[in-house]
């Protein structure tokens, strides 16, 4: 296979977290045209692209909406959880 048809491994987890976090639209946007929970979770996305072993967040809800913030609890587990099931 040539390199030139390989995907960059960080395809498949952007458009995971993108969808996940809806802000798919928001991908080429400059960054100071986002609001800060835009940017929020734009950067939760660049921290979590290459799948790390451990990652260490200061106030990771800051600036999100009370819906994102209900939901990031559970997309925060769900990571977690299938991080769990690979490595087992």
């Amino acid at each position: 296979m040539h390199l030139r048809n390989r995907r960059p491994a960080y395809q498949a987890p952007l458009a995971e977290l993108t969808e996940l976090l809806d802000v798919k639209d928001l991908l080429n946007v400059q960054v100071r045209r986002l609001s800060l929970g835009e940017r929020m979770k734009l950067e939760l996305i660049a921290a979590l692209i290459h799948k790390p072993r451990l990652i260490f967040l200061d106030e990771p809800t800051i600036g999100l909406d009370i819906l994102s913030k209900r939901g990031y609890g559970s997309s925060s587990s769900i990571t977690t959880r299938r991080k769990r099931q690979r490595s087992s």
